[in-house]
Formats: C-alpha cells, sequence, structure tokens
C-alpha cells in the first residue's frame, strides 16, 4: 500500500524512503547527542521517554509542550504518578521549565529550551570532531569517555603554592632561594 499524501521534498523526502509511509503522520527530530549522553546527563530510560513524549508536542520554536501527564502513562504503560515523578525530576534537573499558567484552566505547558542549552556542550564537542574530519569518532563512545573526566590541573596548579614555599616537590627542580641584596 502507498500514499502520496506528502510531496517528496526535503527531509521528509529522505526518511520517507528509508521508512517508507509509516513516517507520513509525524516523526520526532533528536538530536544524537540526548543518546550518546544519556548517563552522563542522569537520564533514566523513564525519564528519557517521558522527555521523548515531551518533544513530540514540541513542534515549533516558542510553541510550549503540554501533554497529559495521563496521556504519556498511557502509551508508556506506566502510572501517571511515575510520569509526574519523572516530569518534576527533569524540571528540577533544568531539562525542562515550568511555563506560568494564565488562568486556572490552562494545561500546565513546558519550554524545552532549557534542554537545547544543557545540550550544547556536547554538540560542540562533537561538531569540533566534524571540522577535524574526525567523522568516525562523532558518534564514538570513546568522546563521551574524554568528556566525561574532569580536567586534569597542571603541575603549577597542584604543587604551585608548595614550589612557591620552597616545599620539595618529586619531579620538579628545587626551588633556588632568593638572596636579598641588602
Amino acid at each position: 500500500m502507498e500514499t502520496d499524501i506528502f510531496p517528496q521534498t526535503g527531509i521528509r523526502h529522505s526518511l520517507r524512503e528509508r521508512w517508507g509511509f509509516v513516517i507520513d503522520p509525524g516523526f520526532l527530530a533528536l538530536p544524537y547527542v540526548v543518546l550518546l549522553h544519556q548517563a552522563e546527563l542522569g537520564l533514566s530510560s523513564e525519564c528519557l521517554n517521558v522527555l521523548l513524549n515531551f518533544l513530540a508536542h514540541w513542534h515549533a520554536e516558542g510553541r510550549m509542550a503540554y501533554p497529559h501527564t495521563n496521556t504519556i502513562a498511557k502509551r508508556m504503560g506506566i502510572s501517571p504518578r511515575s510520569v509526574q515523578r519523572a516530569v518534576s525530576w527533569l524540571t528540577k534537573e533544568g531539562f525542562m521549565a515550568k511555563v506560568p499558567k494564565r488562568n486556572s484552566r490552562d494545561r500546565q505547558s513546558y519550554d524545552l529550551t532549557p534542554l537545547v542549552e544543557k545540550l550544547k556542550p556536547y554538540a560542540w564537542a562533537r561538531i569540533q570532531l566534524m571540522q577535524e574530519r574526525r567523522r568516525e569518532e562523532v558518534l564514538s563512545d570513546e568522546l563521551l569517555i574524554e568528556l566525561s573526566r574532569p580536567p586534569r590541573p597542571t603541575g603549577a596548579e597542584m604543587f604551585g603554592e608548595a614550589i612557591r614555599q620552597g616545599i620539595p616537590v618529586a619531579g620538579y627542580p628545587a626551588p633556588v632561594p632568593v638572596k636579598n641584596e641588602q
């Protein structure tokens, strides 16, 4: 069964070549860095799934996502309370922000731009690999390991004060006493 509901242009065309007509009802755009850095970001599989549901409702910049927790719970096969806990964690950890309601009857909506800000350092590191033509490393877990290491302090940072005070430090030249000329 083939459908030709949508024009065959751009991104939808290349996705349709891969997925066929199952792409026609819609698709979710997701930056790789969300998946590649899931553990480093602290996203449990349940929180990631809830986040994906919010992303599916974030159709345009400035238009906030507002799926109902019951809807997400039914899709995931979990309790609404579990979804509420995940939403609370995602909000507290800065993946999304509650948008103030204009009146009490409005549905709670969420701003997902904090997620974009949180992902920028990870994306930039991978973009630099692409610019250096190290494409095979862009999706590599080795970058994840490298990014997760804390920066190593230099010897001067670690032992600078000791050296300034004249305390001998293995591997560094002994401090030369300064003569006071009077």
